[in-house]
């Protein structure tokens, strides 16, 4: 399976201090999969990178990442997915365009 830079883009950004929505925000191992509200967290550690409890891996994870209001709550400085097309239609709007 060919390589797209997903994890080293995951890893320069952790570095960079950046707040990402990914899968592993919504892991149950890190208690927020289970949420109502959207949040920002640090998973592994204080000072460790920054992760909010969306998954935008999937187009269901997408579709609840929509109703909980990710992009309008500007939590999240980079958003990975692999379904992009998707994700630019649930997720973005006028109001909040993607850079």
């Amino acid at each position: 399976i060919p390589k797209s830079g997903g994890t080293t883009t995951k890893a320069i950004y952790e570095c960079l201090h950046q707040t990402l929505a990914s899968r592993a925000g919504s892991l149950p191992k890190f208690g927020h999969d289970k949420d109502e509200e959207i949040v920002a967290f640090h998973p592994w550690r204080e000072n460790g990178p920054t992760y909010v409890n969306v998954d935008t891996s999937t187009p269901e994870g997408i579709l609840h990442a929509e109703e909980m209001g990710l992009v309008p709550s500007g939590l999240a400085d980079l958003i990975i997915t692999g379904y992009i097309s998707f994700a630019i239609e649930h997720l973005f709007d006028d109001a909040h365009k993607g850079r």
